[in-house]
């Protein structure tokens, strides 16, 4: 029970910490929120420096997509940009968690490529901005009680077989989600205690404690895209099970084919209420092998490919192809579990032990080696990004220092030290298997004796989620944008879950209970941002995580490709309405 209870804990404060983050981003519009994003052109790779080979690795993103702290209020329903439609692209890509396109079904972030071209959440987000932004809702509002979320929608959005969007669809698609076990089942089961609807444009959420974070829950910010809104009539007729094989949406192109785990085959939707897609036709492509992936990006098979920085040499090279780099991708970091059990059974739970495992690390080498320089050296492993309005700018990554770090060992107590270490291969942050590899060399030349395994993330989670690496250590992944650690910190911390009850921080500082409470509660972004800064320094001074790098995201498009905007922190081929293609 005390790790149950520790593990929740430690959730609230992840969860509420980062979605605070993207809170202060909207400049303290709390918590009524209608500012549109501003249009986001699409940005033609071409015209965008590449980086360059280095010695000492200084990465130079081809598309940076910018983060600022305030965003500019525009009309909340203006109408979208019309195009004409013309072109077609193939996109090859790494396997997804399930390839699944029934947002209730799928169970795991990397679905979400399929997820943003199919539907739409009920709240927006600013794209360039990180924040909330009006979407199906054009406001939405807490009580003065904190005990009720009352959304505003569009009376003018379509789904796919021409029905209009109404307050019953959202209801149905939130209770559906609970019904399934969806992904994002834990957040509405723990936050709403029912769902009404009024007329036919607004939907009265009652909550079972208040929570200001609830409209990132339901907003695009959530980047697993596991929160598209369905028509309930439709569902309801076909059942969900024949709904998983012809799905119904909101977004901006329609399923027309699809295996999972093999490819999805989209079509354009121009009644989209917002964003009018540029091409006619889209095809996903899965592909295992990355040299493959390459392979087809070079004949002309593909016109986009997911690749890592083991191709980036060979994009630049060709002079028919451009690298892409979407920034803060994943930050790679290493987590050490069970900080609940007796130092007898567990070292980890020395502090010391920790911090020597953390000075051995050199994470420069880390980024220079393993990625190219497409990396940069990370302070936190949760809860922030260097584009982060919060981020700790005044703290340096932890200093590589091998000789402190023996000293530390001999001091705890534990100069022969033995450890478990699993790199862990998870499509959204790749190399992490090789990371895990210059990490054990690392601690081996302090002494320390590493048990090295790599996995692949579908043998790994099943274990990770029954306790199985309590007491030992294993690399992680975080997405950006901040919000998303709100997700990731759930899996880490709730039960039954990914990563079940497992690290047992909050057994160590029961402090983060009082803390996490008063941010999800709190309305006054600046209490909130106090508090944050106070858990992350927390987190930091104790070495609680072992954070490596921020990495990028890498694709290869070919010259067919005239523009795609793709979204900060978003690994997979997001924002496919904005691809433009020569003919």
């Amino acid at each position: 029970m005390r790790a149950l209870r520790a593990g929740k804990r430690l959730s609230a404060l992840l969860v509420v910490l980062a979605a605070l983050l993207l809170m202060g981003a909207c400049a303290g519009a709390e918590p009524t929120a209608t500012p549109s994003p501003t249009p986001t052109s699409a940005v033609a790779p071409a015209a965008t420096p590449t980086p360059t080979p280095r010695g000492t690795p200084t990465p130079t993103p081809t598309i940076r997509v910018v983060l600022v702290a305030t965003p500019t209020p525009t009309p909340t329903t203006a109408a979208p940009v019309v195009v004409k439609a013309s072109g077609r692209v193939v996109i090859t890509m790494e396997p997804p968690t399930t390839g699944l396109i029934d947002p209730a079904q799928s169970r795991g972030n990397t679905d979400q490529a399929f997820m943003w071209a199919i539907y739409n959440c009920t709240v927006g987000g600013a794209d360039e901005r990180m924040a909330l932004a009006p979407g199906i809702a054009t406001k939405w509002e807490m009580s003065g009680d904190g005990k009720t979320w009352t959304y505003t929608i569009r009376k003018d959005v379509k789904f796919h077989d021409g029905t209009l969007v109404r307050p019953e669809d959202i209801k149905f698609t939130v209770e559906n989600y609970v019904k399934l076990k969806s992904y994002r089942a834990p957040v509405y089961t723990e936050l709403v205690e029912s769902i009404e609807t009024k007329g036919d444009d607004t939907v009265i959420v009652h909550m079972k404690k208040q929570d200001v974070f609830l409209p990132y829950w339901m907003s695009d910010l959530d980047t697993s895209g596991h929160c598209g809104i369905v028509p309930k009539a439709y569902k309801e007729r076909v059942g969900d099970a024949a709904f998983s094989k012809k799905p119904v949406g909101t977004g901006p192109f329609k399923p027309v084919s699809h295996a999972a785990q093999e490819y999805l085959e989209v079509t354009a939707f121009p009644e989209h209420f917002k964003n009018a897609p540029r091409i006619e036709s889209a095809r996903f492509v899965i592909v295992g092998e990355e040299t493959t992936r390459m392979a087809q990006l070079k004949v002309g098979e593909a016109d986009a490919a997911q690749l890592s920085t083991r191709q980036l040499a060979a994009l630049q090279k060709d002079a028919k192809l451009r690298p892409i780099m979407v920034p803060e991708v994943g930050t790679v970091s290493l987590k050490y579990w069970g900080l609940d059990m007796p130092e007898s059974e567990n070292p980890l739970v020395n502090k010391k032990v920790r911090m020597a495992l953390d000075f051995a690390v050199d994470r420069q080498a880390i980024a220079d080696a393993v990625y190219s320089g497409a990396a940069e050296p990370a302070v936190v492993a949760y809860g922030a990004w260097p584009s982060d309005p919060v981020y700790l700018r005044d703290l340096k990554p932890y200093p590589y220092d091998p000789e402190r770090a023996r000293a530390l060992l001999k001091e705890a107590g534990y100069p022969n030290l033995s450890l478990k270490l699993h790199g862990v291969d998870y499509g959204p942050t790749p190399l992490m298997p090789e990371v895990a590899e210059v990490v054990a060399a690392q601690w081996q030349a302090i002494g320390v004796k590493v048990e090295l395994r790599r996995w692949e993330w579908a043998g790994y989670a099943p274990k990770a989620r029954a306790g199985e690496f309590r007491g030992q250590v294993s690399t992680h992944m975080a997405t950006h944008p901040a919000f998303q650690e709100r997700s990731v910190a759930d899996k880490v911390s709730r039960p039954g879950t990914t990563y079940g009850e497992q690290i047992g921080a909050w057994a160590l500082f029961p402090v983060f209970e009082e803390w996490s409470a008063r941010m999800q509660e709190d309305p006054d972004p600046k209490v909130r941002a106090e508090l944050a800064e106070k858990a992350m320094r927390l987190v930091y001074d104790e070495h609680i995580f072992n954070p490596i790098v921020h990495t990028s995201g890498i694709w290869g498009l070919s010259s067919r490709v005239k523009a795609w905007t793709p979204r900060a922190g978003q690994g997979p081929f997001i924002n496919l309405w904005t691809v433009e293609v020569s003919k």
